[in-house]
């Protein structure tokens, strides 16, 4: 078990500062992770108060929903679930408020978010925008064992701001519409260090993406790029109404989700290598692969109430075990 969860905690680490995957998305809910996290340029889900803070700003209905991450589950004793609960509240013509407040506590780790949102729309019905304040918290254990330095356990309370913004094209072709998305995290990169240390700042996360949405056919498409630090992330997926019934009055939908992401570091567009003898040649489109996955999902829906399931297969370390997701969420 040891070397597994060393090789994990590398995954976990592996960026240009071991804090920069700290209070990273490890699953907020099955239907974002089935789509690969290009969720950006979607609407009307409480979930979506941790990737846009303009999401939920044309939402009329209140909803809750909740989902449970079970993280490399052959990694042993290690206790790598990841619990998330989100909701949204319209507060008729003002604007929608929004709270999300996520879980993680592997043996010897703690780690809390607690999102609160507002989100409205700006001067039309087909523009939202909002902002989001982020409490982060995490405390680890003080050293145990036999051969442990006596030093007392550390902890960590910051703040975070995020802004998003939302705009849909109606219409592009007949019941089809083009919906953008534009989310800025972390905008005041806060360090997560204990001490303070500036080399522990949270990275700011620009992320942007396009969903094209077909009402007469039933599926959405989505695709999304971020950029944080040196990192490009490119993510997609597609959403199928799969079978649509009514059973005693109840009105029944069951939905299939694929998705994947890849992404790159130290990206150019052009660079100049060298090759043997000190000669040099053009390299186009030149980085460093980082971990990517794919994932699959489906979700059922009764009514008001909503099941969701996602698993996530690494695409670089498939030996330490996939990630399984399961939501449930609700509208009143």
């Amino acid at each position: 078990m040891g070397v597994k969860l060393i090789t994990l905690v590398l995954l976990l680490t592996a960026a240009p500062n071991a804090f920069s995957q700290a209070f990273g998305d490890k699953g907020h809910s099955a239907r974002a992770s089935a789509l690969g996290r290009s969720v950006v340029s979607l609407t009307n889900d409480p979930v979506l108060v941790f990737y846009n803070s303009a999401a939920n700003g044309g939402s009329d209905r209140p909803s809750v929903l909740t989902s449970y991450t079970n993280l490399y589950p052959s990694i042993a004793d290690a206790n790598f679930n990841f619990i998330t609960l989100s909701g949204i509240y319209p507060l008729s013509n003002l604007g929608v408020v929004g709270l999300g407040v996520t879980q993680f506590s592997p043996t010897g780790w703690a780690e809390n978010v607690i999102v609160g949102n507002f989100s409205s729309k700006m001067l039309t019905d087909d523009l939202l925008v909002g902002g989001s304040v982020k409490y982060l918290h995490w405390k680890s254990d003080a050293p145990k064992g036999e051969n442990a330095v006596p030093e007392p356990g550390l902890a960590y309370n910051g703040i975070s701001f995020d802004l998003g913004a939302s705009y849909i094209l109606r219409g592009v072709m007949k019941e089809n519409d083009i919906r953008f998305g534009l989310s800025l995290q972390d905008i005041n990169q806060p360090s997560v260090a204990a001490n303070g240390s500036a080399d522990a700042r949270l990275p700011f996360r620009i992320s942007a993406g396009a969903s094209y949405i077909s009402r007469t056919y039933n599926y959405v498409i989505t695709a999304q790029i971020s950029k944080v630090d040196n990192e490009l992330l490119f993510s997609g997926g597609v959403e199928l109404l799969g079978l649509q019934s009514t059973v005693l009055g109840v009105d029944g939908k069951f939905l299939v989700r694929l998705g994947g992401s890849t992404g790159v570091a130290n990206f150019n567009f052009v660079r100049l290598a060298k090759t043997g003898g000190g000669a040099k040649r053009i390299e186009f489109f030149n980085g460093d692969q980082l971990q990517g996955d794919y994932n699959a999902g489906f979700g059922v829906q009764a009514g008001n109430l909503v099941v969701d399931y996602a698993y996530v297969m690494q695409a670089l370390a498939a030996n330490i075990g996939g990630i399984n997701t399961i939501s449930v969420g609700y509208t009143f």
